[in-house]
């Protein structure tokens, strides 16, 4: 199998394209569309509101097509093309990484990006190291201007129909239309499909009485008219919830997801202290379940945009008062964070740098990291005394600002690291403690 890299863009001069023009922007079979996609071809498939017919219509040229790659986020809809009976068609790469595709990446049949999410527009322009031959997206009905929405995912896709060769889009009638930076007019699709299926929902983590006791904690941390970027995942959940008194919050965050709603109709979610975007709900992505898709039909109060705007520094720098929340693995003592290495298991960096980053710079900003004082089943500590050979550091010491767990928040921000060892120590789980000081009072490793 080749490298994600290694193969150049092959650039189709006019008149190659493998477009009928004269059916550009109509109506055809899934089926019919595929034949714009050659053997040799970088395919990019939209993550989200996966366009699950396109996906199978393509699975099924894979005895007419051989060397093909497959580009995309974290799939809600499983990942066909990784079977045993694809291999010989279809390479997969990907920036964020699901159970299912780690066994394929350990395995040698697929192949991992570790980017941050500001960078991916630029990995796949016409100018990067891997353009896009075809992009395959999933889009609501156009509107009587021709004008269709991108729905739930905005952030990497718009800079694909941007820029790939071809763009085939299936149009799904049950695909939400969101407003904002998320529409693109029918002349800009060289081909569409008609699909109708709901979109897939990601489940949502219960928060236990750990995790909420860790949103509280997280809470105490955010004034009232901040504005945040929250992650997704059972702490997110539990911030969600703790975060009911406060008032006046904006978001601006990667993703939104159910637990939005819940803040909004209780008025603590207003946006109308935000110092850009002034009352609007800036995200590039909706995930969750059918309850949010169908809040942010149509709703003008949420503003999707891409992640050149959601992640950009230039931006977030503008945002007084942005607080970044997000989780980890594990932190050491010096205050490096490992969030993309579980075990063996590597599921990527997403968009945590990009939001530390932008608290770092914004006026009266915060990053928070929240994470549970120990994993499996209580016999590791999440707080170590350094990180181990060959795991990857997040977010480097120099950003390390508040860390929580179930056992109080510390500001490490322009401590020493004989402070921030202590601070941390202090909220470790007690079983662990000792350990810890020892080790770094010896500068054992662990």
């Amino acid at each position: 199998m080749r490298g994600a890299g290694q193969r150049p863009h092959q650039e189709r001069q006019p008149g190659e394209r493998s477009i009928d023009h004269e059916m550009k922007g109509q109506f055809v079979e899934a089926r019919e569309a595929m034949r714009a996609i050659k053997s040799g071809d970088r395919i990019f498939i939209a993550m989200g509101g996966d366009p699950l017919s396109l996906i199978d219509a393509l699975l099924e040229e894979k005895n007419r097509l051989r060397d093909v790659q497959i580009i995309s986020g974290l799939s809600q809809g499983g990942y066909k093309f990784l079977g045993e009976e694809y291999l010989d068609t279809f390479h997969y790469s990907t920036w964020q990484i699901s159970l299912r595709t780690a066994s394929a990446i350990n395995a040698g049949k697929a192949q991992f990006l570790p980017i941050s999410f500001f960078q991916i527009p630029s990995l796949l322009s016409p100018q990067g190291p891997l353009p896009i031959d075809v992009g395959l997206i999933s889009v609501s009905p156009p509107d009587e201007a021709g004008y269709l929405s991108l729905g739930v995912s905005v952030g990497h896709t718009m800079a694909v129909v941007k820029n790939a060769n071809v763009v085939i889009a299936e149009v799904n009638k049950q695909m939400p239309r969101t407003l904002g930076n998320s529409l693109v007019h029918i002349s800009e699709i060289d081909y569409l499909t008609e699909a109708d299926h709901p979109l897939i929902e990601a489940p949502l983590h219960q928060p236990s009485e750990r995790d909420r006791r860790i949103g509280e904690l997280v809470a105490s941390l955010i004034p009232d008219g901040a504005t945040l970027e929250i992650g997704f995942g059972a702490i997110s959940n539990a911030v969600y919830g703790a975060l009911k008194e406060k008032r006046d919050l904006g978001i601006h965050s990667g993703m939104i997801s159910d637990g939005l709603i819940d803040l909004v109709e209780a008025g603590v979610v207003t946006n109308s202290r935000k110092t850009l975007n002034s009352g609007k709900t800036v995200t590039g992505e909706v995930l969750g379940t059918r309850a949010i898709f169908d809040y942010v039909a149509g709703n003008p109060a949420i503003e999707m945009h891409t992640v050149e705007y959601t992640h950009s520094p230039h931006v977030l720098i503008q945002l007084d008062g942005f607080c970044a929340i997000n989780s980890a693995v594990e932190i050491d003592l010096s205050g490096q964070v490992n969030a993309e290495f579980i075990g063996e298991l590597e599921i990527g960096p997403g968009g945590q740098f990009d939001f530390t980053l932008g608290a770092a710079l914004a006026q009266g900003g915060k990053s928070i990291v929240a994470l549970p004082s120990t994993a499996m089943q209580g016999t590791a500590s999440r707080i170590v005394h350094r990180l181990k050979p060959g795991v990857p550091v997040t977010l480097p010491r120099y950003l390390a600002h508040y860390v929580v767990t179930e056992y109080g928040a510390v500001d490490l921000r322009y401590r020493n690291l004989n402070e921030r060892a202590a601070a941390l120590i202090s909220i470790a789980h007690p079983d662990f403690r000792h350990e810890l000081q020892w080790r770094f009072s010896n500068n054992v490793n662990d």
